[in-house]
């Protein structure tokens, strides 16, 4: 192996142009190889292929500012395309079982109404939508706006109101679903310790904050 390795740098000194060249044609006729031979060795060897596309970048910061918007154009591109893709598949659904998807959304705007005070800031709840929705165009991930103390939490219910939104990726607010994020949340507790479901059965009007 060594004997090759020595061999093949002998020939790359004498013609370094024609060694590049012929590494070039071989790549060509080998491409889908080629690229799962890398995929292979990079997953194999992950920290050496980080140091050495760290090195690779900081010797072609504008090659690779151009590679990194095709990748991010790319990105918008499939997001776009999924975006389509889950409309055609909802509107398939809903033909197919119309009553069932009119009542689940009855049901959310049913709790988002009562979760939400006559005092609240509608502007910024709209900023905050608005957002999400400039993040996912611009980074190409899907974010949503989610409520950080679920409305329909297993044992309380948050409001909607701006300081109880955050912004983040679909696949956390899925993964999230409606815990409420605490150090030791009440779902983490052992049983016997649980506290019975909370309900915001208050009117409007008495949770609304009085002015002195």
């Amino acid at each position: 192996m060594l004997k090759l390795r020595a061999a093949r740098k002998r020939r790359y000194d004498a013609n370094p142009e024609k060694a590049r060249q012929t590494s070039r044609t071989s790549y060509a006729k080998n491409i889908v190889r080629a690229r799962e031979y890398a995929k292979q060795y990079g997953r194999e060897h992950p920290e050496e292929r980080a140091v050495r596309a760290a090195a690779w970048r900081k010797a072609n910061p504008e090659r690779s500012a151009e590679l990194r918007q095709r990748a991010l154009a790319r990105r918008k591109d499939r997001w776009i395309e999924f975006l389509e893709q889950e409309r055609q598949r909802y509107r398939q659904a809903y033909k197919t079982d119309p009553g069932k998807y009119n009542a689940k959304g009855a049901k959310r705007r049913a709790a988002k109404l009562r979760a939400t005070p006559s005092w609240c800031d509608f502007d910024a709840i709209a900023d905050i939508y608005r957002e999400a929705q400039l993040r996912t165009v611009e980074t190409g991930i899907p974010h949503d706006v989610d409520h950080i103390i679920p409305l329909r939490g297993r044992h309380v219910c948050g409001l909607h109101i701006p300081a109880n939104l955050q912004i983040i990726p679909s696949s956390a607010n899925r993964h999230k679903f409606n815990l409420v994020p605490a150090s030791e949340s009440l779902s983490e507790q052992p049983r016997h310790r649980r506290r019975p479901k909370l309900q915001l059965s208050l009117p409007l009007a008495e949770m609304t904050p009085t002015r002195t």
